[in-house]
Order: structure tokens, then sequence, then C-alpha cells
């Protein structure tokens, strides 16, 4: 005689529990903590005592969280942001400089003009033509250092 089959809900009751059986809420409130503060998955998940995979089922059938993990992980650079602005804002000019130089690169970074225009891959060079462009290099700081001693 056959057994019967278990119902499609008797199934679902099956394996692990949701964040490994701990509060729910308590371990929401955890994560959100740590994602506040800039932390990985990894990191959060061990801050919150729970196993990745329990994350991201919980994730899966929660796409508001999901969101809700992206704006908090963006937490600490809104801050960050807000307490440079402070600062240029209350007279810090090498603070005020530095921002502009990494905000608007083509204007404000410095540079290192190159007056070589010939451009070497040096991948393609054999090793004698890299021992040549070495000794030449040589060459010229030995040179250079005759002209030093010679000023004196």
């Amino acid at each position: 005689m056959a057994t019967p089959r278990k119902k499609k809900e008797d199934l679902k009751k099956v394996g692990r529990k949701l964040f490994d059986g701990k509060d729910i809420e308590l371990t929401l409130k955890k994560l959100e903590e740590a994602f506040s503060i800039g932390c990985t998955d990894s990191e959060a998940c061990a801050y919150a005592d729970i196993s990745p995979a329990s994350l991201y089922m919980y994730q899966k059938g929660n796409p508001k969280f999901q969101e809700r993990k992206k704006q908090l992980k963006d937490k600490p650079i809104l801050l960050a942001r807000k307490i440079v602005v402070d600062a240029i804002q209350g007279g810090d000019s090498d603070l005020a400089f530095k921002y502009l130089e990494r905000k608007r690169r083509d204007e404000f970074a410095l540079r290192v003009e190159n007056e070589n225009k010939e451009v070497l891959d040096f991948m393609t060079l054999s090793d004698a033509e890299l021992k040549a462009i070495n000794e030449e290099g040589d060459d010229d700081t030995d040179q250079s250092a005759h002209e030093d001693a010679s000023d004196r």
C-alpha cells in the first residue's frame, strides 16, 4: 500500500528557520545597524550572527529590504560628504582645493607634463633593447653627475 503524499503547505515548513531561528525583529535591527555604518553583507551577517544564506533568502522574499539595505550602505558616504562640505563652508581652503582636485580633475588636478613625445611599449621590446634604454639612462645620470662636479 502506497504512503500518502504530503501537502504543499507541509513541505514549506521543512528546513532551516529564517535567520537560523533567531528573533526576526532583533536580527533585522542588527542588520540595519551594520549596513548603516557601511558593513558588507558578510560583516553584517557576522554582526547579526546569521549566515549569509539566511540574509539572501530573506532579501529574495523581501525586495523592499534590499532597497533599504542599499540606502543604508550609502549613509556613511553621505555623512562624510556633509562633513567635507561643512568644513569647506567653515573656510578650510586646503580641503576645498583637495575637493576640487578630485571633483574637477580637468581644471584643478596637478599634472606632470611629459616632454618626450615618443611612446614606447615596453612589453614588446626585447631584453637587449630594454638593456640599451637602461644604459642610456645610466649615461645621462653619469654625465649630470660630472656636470654637477664641474660647477663646484
